[in-house]
């Protein structure tokens, strides 16, 4: 069982076009968070924190993520834009008892990321803040999500990855839909012609790769 626990929704640092969390929701309650550790706890081994941005409220994070392990949960993952994860943040998250994260890294090339990010100068921090993780002892798997602008760079993203991130040996693709914020920014959505061919292509490249 895996229960996403959206923890910390009116607080955000960028401002992604295709989101599909509302940000104007009222943050849940410390009960809520501590009713679905709880079910989460009883019904399987796992459980993601996500947002907004998560990592916007450091105490009340490890918070949580102290609080799931406590309760037995094994598999503990913040879902993060990296941004503000620098190498204290993520030996604190280690010591929380953090086991992964899931990061929007959204681009091989700087300006994209930033421009899908909706915030201006995300790449370096970023990157960053997934070597610190990864120093800190979490498995990160990267969660790019291409729209018309990246569409045809997956296997230069997963090439970058291979270059510049080695220790991360696990992508999860996505492509924006036209559901929550994208509703009204169909622009974004991708060729899916383009796209195809740029996954078949990402996937051999993988292959070789070693990267799942």
């Amino acid at each position: 069982l895996r229960i996403a626990v959206a923890c910390f929704k009116n607080h955000i640092k960028g401002d992604c076009e295709f989101c599909f969390v509302s940000t104007h929701l009222p943050r849940a309650s410390d009960a809520d968070v501590e009713r679905a550790i709880t079910e989460a706890a009883s019904g399987g081994a796992a459980i993601a924190l996500s947002g907004g941005e998560p990592t916007l409220l450091r105490e009340r994070l490890l918070w949580a993520v102290r609080a799931a392990r406590a309760s037995g949960i094994e598999l503990v993952e913040l879902q993060t834009n990296a941004v503000l994860i620098d190498e204290g943040y993520a030996r604190d998250l280690r010591g929380a008892g953090l086991t992964s994260a899931f990061v929007s890294l959204l681009s091989s090339v700087a300006s994209e990321h930033d421009t899908l990010a909706g915030l201006d100068g995300a790449f370096a921090p970023c990157l960053r803040g997934i070597d610190a993780l990864l120093d800190a002892g979490v498995r990160v798997t990267l969660n790019p999500v291409f729209a018309s602008l990246t569409q045809a760079r997956v296997p230069d993203y997963v090439r970058f990855v291979a270059e510049r991130l080695p220790r991360v040996r696990s992508i999860s693709l996505s492509a924006v839909q036209p559901h929550g914020r994208a509703a009204k920014a169909l622009s974004l959505l991708p060729d899916y012609a383009v796209l195809g061919a740029a996954v078949k292509e990402a996937q051999a490249r993988a292959a070789e790769l070693g990267i799942e």
